[in-house]
């Protein structure tokens, strides 16, 4: 869940079920990533920042068991 969206600035990434430790990755229209951060399952709200950033990206989260996607708009 991306928190708000759309987003100006920053967003809060609330990851949930995460079975160990995780990658988060903002990704352009292009798929190529644009930010990219760590997280440990400990930790399910992540702050990230949307400096420079402007348009709608898909936020990729990863574990090494399972992946998920959303769409998250950059105003």
């Amino acid at each position: 869940i991306a928190l708000p969206n759309p987003a100006i600035g920053f967003t809060e990434l609330l990851v949930t079920h995460a079975d160990g430790p995780y990658v988060i990755q903002i990704l352009n229209s292009n798929g190529s990533i644009v930010k990219q951060q760590s997280g440990l399952p400990g930790n399910p709200t992540n702050l990230v920042s949307l400096y420079g950033l402007r348009g709608v990206y898909t936020i990729k989260v990863t574990t090494a068991t399972s992946m998920a996607t959303t769409k998250l708009v950059v105003l």
